[in-house]
């Protein structure tokens, strides 16, 4: 507070606009039996709240939110299957990110370390790249239904049924998601709240 003083109320004011936007990016892909976008933003904060503040390696408000959005009467496979749509597109944004701040980089620096620096985190973005890929074609070859078929390995059936039962029902909304492509269009930022706008950090 002493260094930052009355300006760490903006700052964090300003977390209302990439949680807003994400909200309103995620309410695009439930548009058809979508909750009001002050539901959807509470939820959204519930989402974020869960996967800062608890250790559940930042999938627990995910499912949490996937949960939330089913209670206020969004059918169970729209709900997860949005949720994994928005969540891949927030994911492949933050490459538009990373090669923004190499970018920045080299224009600023042409010191071996940055060039050294930034050649490292090229390679990792094309990792990420590649892994961003075979996600969103293990969606199209049926993620869901895959994950039960290895849990009925592990996990008794009785337990599963409920999972089972709809895990195709999810796998063929997220295929309607992605092809619906012109839909992506009209999320506002393209999913860039949970790219660049969400990972404003101030310095902190």
């Amino acid at each position: 507070m002493g260094v930052v003083g009355w300006w760490l109320l903006p700052i964090t004011l300003f977390h209302f606009v990439p949680l807003i936007f994400s909200a309103l990016s995620w309410r695009q892909l439930i548009s058809a039996s979508s909750p009001s976008a002050i539901t959807l933003i509470w939820i959204r904060w519930i989402r974020d709240s869960i996967n800062s503040l608890l250790p559940v390696a930042g999938i627990g408000g995910d499912i949490a939110s996937v949960r939330l959005a089913h209670l206020q009467g969004v059918p169970g496979p729209q709900a997860a299957a949005s949720m994994v749509v928005d969540t891949t597109i927030g994911v492949a944004t933050q490459l538009i990110f990373v090669m923004s701040g190499v970018g920045l980089l080299l224009m600023r620096s042409t010191e071996r370390s940055a060039l050294l620096l930034a050649w490292i985190v090229l390679i990792g973005t094309g990792v990420f790249f590649v892994l961003i890929a075979a996600f969103v074609l293990f969606q199209h070859r049926g993620l869901f239904v895959g994950f039960a078929n290895l849990a009925r390995r592990l996990v008794a059936e009785k337990w599963l049924s409920a999972f089972a039962a709809s895990a195709s029902a999810i796998d063929d909304a997220v295929a309607q998601h992605t092809a619906a492509g012109g839909r992506f269009c009209a999320l506002p930022f393209c999913g860039l709240s949970d790219g660049p706008l969400g990972q404003v950090k101030f310095g902190w």
